[in-house]
């Protein structure tokens, strides 16, 4: 029998409908990627059940997809050795990232529906944390979610960007190399999908920025891509029960919800400790090995991206 959460009504009736899940198969399609990771041995991966049945839930239980992205999410992560470093929630460093409430998964959400994150771009110091830092504390709250949230697992997930007071420094942040790297990650590493983002308080200045995530994301990955004016276009979009107090919501404060965050990634540290083991030995890869070059470079899988 396999170790999964059951699943509320509500769900059950999406991941059968939606993702073509029989409860009766469950176990053997698990096994049967236990059987693949064993015979792979450039990856060392998670085997328990509820860590992978998520990958066959993102990818409609396509065994060949799920294989492809377990071994994504791995390599990927271990080609940008500062979001795989340090990520014991303890840290100091951490915890501060954290407190500045850059990306909240929000707590509420419709019985059927997707999780949606709040992320506002412009809360963190770029000159005293880099991107790929915030990124990484970000990526852990996903590896929770992968564990945690049937939610955001099979419904997917709904972004809000509040790009509001971003600065250059911000903007800068943002280089070709980091967004060719986030752009992998959400395509390729992450068994979480992506539904829909919501841009809100969008400047001019962003919009190079705006054109490549939306091209990409809604030619290859199916992503709706939302701008709004203001906040009552937004709360037409989003229900306003799920929304933070501060964007006229009833979902509690982002004080509440960020402290809540913490507690969660501190009561996952064992996991996170645990998780350090894990990844790609490139050097056993059957075939050629995946560098960071070949992954993030202009002649890997972005060489048609254009930074103008």
């Amino acid at each position: 029998m396999a170790k999964i959460r059951p699943l509320t009504p509500e769900l059950l009736k999406v991941a059968t409908e939606e993702l073509n899940e029989v409860p009766e198969r469950i176990e053997k399609d698990l096994e049967s990627l236990r059987d693949w990771l064993a015979k792979e041995p450039h990856i060392r991966s998670r085997t328990d059940d509820q860590f992978l049945v998520a990958f066959l839930r993102n990818f409609k239980y396509s065994l060949e997809k799920s294989k492809e992205m377990i071994d994504s999410y791995y390599s990927v992560r271990s080609a940008i050795p500062e979001m795989r470093k340090d990520r014991d929630p303890i840290s100091e460093r951490n915890r501060q990232i954290v407190k500045t409430g850059y990306s909240l998964p929000l707590p509420k959400c419709t019985p059927s529906g997707p999780r949606i994150y709040l992320n506002r771009i412009s809360v963190f110091d770029p000159n005293k944390y880099s991107i790929l830092e915030i990124l990484k504390v970000a990526s852990m709250m996903n590896d929770v979610a992968i564990m945690d949230d049937d939610n955001a697992v099979i419904s997917g997930h709904v972004d809000i960007m509040d790009i509001k007071d971003i600065t250059s420094a911000h903007y800068m942040a943002f280089t070709p190399s980091v967004l060719k790297k986030l752009i992998l990650i959400a395509q390729q590493a992450t068994p979480l999908h992506q539904k829909e983002i919501h841009y809100l308080n969008l400047p001019s200045s962003m919009m190079t920025l705006f054109n490549i995530f939306k091209k990409y994301l809604t030619e290859q990955n199916g992503v709706k891509v939302y701008v709004h004016a203001n906040l009552e276009s937004l709360q037409e979009a989003i229900s306003k029960d799920i929304l933070p107090e501060e964007y006229g919501g009833t979902g509690g404060t982002i004080a509440e919800i960020t402290t809540e965050w913490e507690r969660k990634l501190l009561e996952k540290r064992q996991w996170f400790l645990e998780d350090e083991k894990y990844g790609t030995d490139e050097k056993k890869r059957a075939g050629t090995p995946r560098t960071p070059e070949s992954l993030f470079g202009f002649e890997g899988s972005f060489r048609q991206l254009e930074f103008d």
